[in-house]
């Protein structure tokens, strides 16, 4: 997900599904997310061919991301910018840059800022009126030695960073995010055998990202892994009647979404533990959003994490964490 304040209200957190973080503006403390959905991508294409249907094609295009990452022996790493829950990688666009964009694995939508989709060279593809719904093209989108080839997807007036690398760019590759060391890796090696303090856990794919098991008074739920969400653990307000809440909710921050308005979240500790994978989690504090379809983990838990994606095999490998929240 991602953030940009909505204008004339400083106050409140907006967010358009995709990615979520805190981020310091000035003295304020916003709170974002964003995530562009299939019904979003109803826009009518540009001239010459105006009030042309968005073809399957091109949604299919935008979806996936990319179309190739080279090369074809690829291994790279690369140092993560921004901060431990803001995790930012430098990129070129086209030749041009340095840009800094999030890497967001509940992103389902590679994302620029206008200013930044300008200065990189991209074409946009479709246009209307309201433009926070362009969709672009990108020639060429450079990570250290990884180039990725055709990469579509949107653009917003608005967002706290250049721009967002989603979560199907990686598809098919070993993505090795090591908060601790502050690095990403990209590679198209096999998962190794693990070894001492090493966990594989199985996870889901959705369309919005992939999903790992959580475990909460012995019933098993599925989260958005979501490197784009400052919290640690956010479930959607219809599921709050589950939990074990040492006490009433109180107030959340307000949050403002392009879909669904403005939303009051709260917030609750648990009385007892909760599992993420292998990471026993002490009584946690969890955010109770009504925006969210699913339960989230965000960098506030994984900012202390080694997580090694296996994308082809949907395999997590990570260290097991006692923490106290």
């Amino acid at each position: 997900m991602l953030r940009c304040p909505r204008p004339g209200s400083p106050s409140v957190v907006p967010r358009i599904r995709m990615a979520c973080a805190f981020v310091r503006s000035g003295k304020a403390l916003v709170f974002l997310r964003y995530q562009l959905s299939v019904a979003t991508l109803s826009f009518s294409v540009a001239h010459p061919l105006a009030a042309q249907a968005l073809s399957p094609e091109l949604l299919a295009k935008v979806l996936r991301g990319v179309a190739s990452v080279e090369p074809a022996s690829l291994h790279i790493s690369v140092p993560l910018r921004g901060t431990s829950t803001l995790p930012l990688v430098e990129v070129t666009i086209n030749g041009h840059g340095p840009f800094h964009l999030l890497l967001d694995l509940g992103s389902n939508v590679f994302l620029l800022r206008r200013d930044v989709a300008v200065a990189s060279g991209a074409q946009v593809l479709v246009h209307r009126q309201q433009r926070d719904r362009d969709i672009i093209a990108c020639d060429s989108l450079r990570i250290g030695e990884a180039l990725f080839r055709e990469v579509v997807g949107g653009v917003y007036e608005q967002l706290d960073v250049d721009g967002v690398i989603s979560y199907p760019m990686l598809r098919n590759l070993l993505v090795v995010l090591d908060f601790p060391a502050r690095t990403f890796a990209l590679s198209r090696d096999t998962l190794r055998a693990p070894t001492t303090g090493e966990i594989d856990v199985r996870f889901e794919e959705s369309p919005a990202g992939p999903l790992v098991p959580i475990r909460l008074r012995g019933t098993t739920w599925f989260a958005l892994l979501d490197t784009g969400a400052a919290d640690s653990l956010a479930v959607p307000a219809d599921s709050a009647h589950s939990l074990d809440l040492d006490a009433a909710p109180i107030p959340g921050p307000r949050v403002w979404n392009n879909q669904t308005g403005y939303t009051n979240t709260l917030r609750g500790r648990l009385r007892s533990s909760i599992a993420v994978g292998p990471t026993t989690l002490l009584r946690p504090w969890i955010a109770i959003d009504s925006s969210l379809q699913r339960p989230q983990v965000g960098m506030g838990l994984m900012q202390s994490w080694r997580i090694t994606l296996d994308t082809r095999h949907q395999v997590i490998r990570f260290l097991p964490h006692h923490w106290n929240h």
